[in-house]
């Protein structure tokens, strides 16, 4: 991709999400091919999103997935939880810095563009967090007299 290589060359961190999405409009129906399969899951599923991550389109890869467990009657409970604001980071545990909105790839020579500011990322993990746990407990739980 132009940006990713307009990226590297410039030092400015590479923000994915407009070329992910491009990409996602213009494969139309072909977009099954390349779609995780979440209705095939067997158990509960909590998705998250930052509305502005930058790195990829979180909140319309999830509402793909969600489309998906819709039109398959998915037997299991499932909850989005969306994140106004927030960036990539924002779905990280509680009490991580979240002042820094990019950072150098380990692996890549780039620095990546994660969205969001450090007050909605830190006040979406603060949100998720304990909703995580609660939905692990919910439907995870061991049937009782396995404790």
């Amino acid at each position: 991709m132009k940006e990713a290589q307009d990226a590297m060359s410039s030092g400015k961190p590479f923000a994915a999400r407009a070329g992910m999405l491009r990409a996602i409009k213009s494969a139309g129906a072909r977009i099954d091919d390349v779609a995780i399969c979440v209705e095939r899951t067997r158990g509960a599923i909590l998705m998250m999103s930052g509305e502005d991550d930058q790195l990829w389109g979180s909140t319309e890869l999830t509402a793909i997935a969600e489309e998906r467990l819709e039109a398959a009657g998915f037997a299991y409970p499932y909850e989005h939880r969306r994140y106004p604001g927030a960036g990539h980071f924002g779905c990280l545990p509680p009490n991580l810095p979240t002042t820094s909105t990019s950072a150098r790839h380990g692996l890549m020579r780039m620095a990546l563009e994660y969205g969001g500011d450090a007050r909605n990322n830190a006040s979406a993990s603060a949100d998720l967090w304990p909703r995580i746990v609660t939905f692990l407990h919910q439907h995870l739980a061991a049937p009782a007299g396995r404790r």
